[in-house]
């Protein structure tokens, strides 16, 4: 098997079927071939099984009315042409993301289907992945990720079967680090090695015989644990790191809505810097991500409200560490009503206990706008910064206390 990561911020496309996408496994389609795929390093798989599994970080149906099964489809554009280019080729495995009404969103779509159209002529095969809404044969809407590589098709060789890893998952420090996994192979079997994340490296990307592979994980500054995967003739270990303690939650405040908004992401708040999604500003607030719990990150329902054309919303963001709260939410979410859509984990931190924090840790305080009893949209402000805090409440926001624990 191997993993390619791609990189797209559904968040921030405008198509009205998106899809933010981790990646894809594939393991051998046929005897007597071996698919490489060829992206930032080469991956190759030798494996008896044909099948594929397409994994979605997030699909959101955009549309305005439309309902419709929606589909995942890897598919190979003829040699020379783009992956994305066009919709021809060799669909080459397809997965059943099912039916999405407008407004909702499906996370963490995971579906193993049979590699059951490859190219049969050896050649270098340009690959699209492209997500569609459809009834019957009627395409309402579609977009395309191109995983920037290519599918290469060549002899099969036939000495992968034997391969086997000291290790099928690692460990590595939030602040980065690096490690080895022995091979063991066949003298004069020739493998490749290489990963599926920008953020981890493998080396060597070639060698023949026995050996061992090295991993090295760049720091973690997004806030939330990853897993990355390095694949070795068609097998495969999982690199497991949990967040740098050093992590910045970053604060921004729109004075058009008077609402503040938070993130860890460094690419999202770099997004949020450049005026994209609206007139926010830092307030120079920040602090720190790391502990033990992730943060549940919601944001109001984006479906369109019929009677009035205004999404059912509200437009703002919610966050808890606390995991019954968060399931709470979860379990309330109504496509067709005022409420609340989960979006993901922004960062770990340590829940308050009774409302304070053990010594070490810098508390954190949340405000609340009352938008639900003056008839404006909810806010929450959450902030380390007392003096802001208390500025707020004394603006007539309500004082929620201290919510969550920060490292110093």
């Amino acid at each position: 098997m191997f993993i390619v990561d791609l990189v797209v911020l559904a968040r921030c496309a405008r198509a009205l079927l998106s899809v933010t996408l981790v990646g894809f496994l594939m393991s051998a389609p046929v005897a007597g071939q071996t698919v490489f795929f060829h992206g930032e390093s080469d991956f190759s798989a030798d494996l008896a099984a044909s099948r594929v599994t397409l994994m979605a970080e997030e699909i959101e149906n955009r549309s305005n009315g439309q309902s419709g099964n929606v589909l995942l489809e890897l598919w190979a554009a003829p040699p020379g042409n783009d992956g994305c280019g066009q919709y021809t080729g060799w669909r080459v495995a397809t997965a059943q993301v099912g039916q999405m009404a407008p407004g909702t969103t499906v996370r963490n779509f995971v579906g193993t289907v049979d590699a059951n159209n490859l190219p049969e002529t050896a050649g270098v095969y340009p690959l699209g992945l492209w997500v569609q809404q459809r009834q019957g044969d009627v395409i309402f809407w579609m977009n395309c990720v191109n995983p920037g590589g290519a599918l290469n098709v060549v002899p099969k060789s036939s000495c992968h079967s034997q391969l086997t890893l000291a290790s099928s998952a690692v460990s590595v420090s939030g602040n980065g680090g690096s490690g080895t996994v022995s091979v063991t192979v066949p003298s004069g079997c020739v493998w490749k090695a290489g990963s599926n994340a920008s953020w981890l490296t493998a080396t060597p990307a070639n060698a023949t015989g026995p050996g061992a592979v090295t991993y090295t994980a760049a720091a973690n500054d997004y806030g939330v644990a990853r897993t990355g995967y390095i694949v070795v003739g068609g097998k495969q270990f999982a690199v497991n790191q949990p967040a740098k303690a050093t992590a910045t939650v970053v604060e921004f405040y729109n004075p058009d809505l008077n609402h503040y908004f938070i993130t860890a992401d460094p690419n999202e708040q770099t997004f949020v810097d450049s005026g994209a999604v609206g007139h926010w500003q830092r307030t120079g607030n920040n602090f720190k991500a790391g502990g033990p719990n992730q943060v549940c990150r919601f944001y109001g329902n984006t479906a369109t409200n019929p009677a009035t054309g205004a999404p059912y919303g509200p437009n703002s963001h919610f966050y808890t560490a606390n995991a019954d709260e968060c399931a709470f939410l979860k379990s309330l979410f109504n496509p067709t009503a005022s409420s609340w859509k989960f979006e993901g984990n922004d960062f770990s931190t340590t829940p308050a206990s009774n409302g304070a924090c053990t010594s070490g840790l810098v508390p954190v305080y949340r405000a609340y706008n009352n938008g639900f009893a003056h008839g404006v949209e909810s806010n929450h402000r959450i902030t380390s910064n007392l003096a802001a805090y208390q500025q707020t409440v004394a603006a007539g926001w309500s004082a929620e206390g201290v919510v969550l624990c920060a490292p110093q």
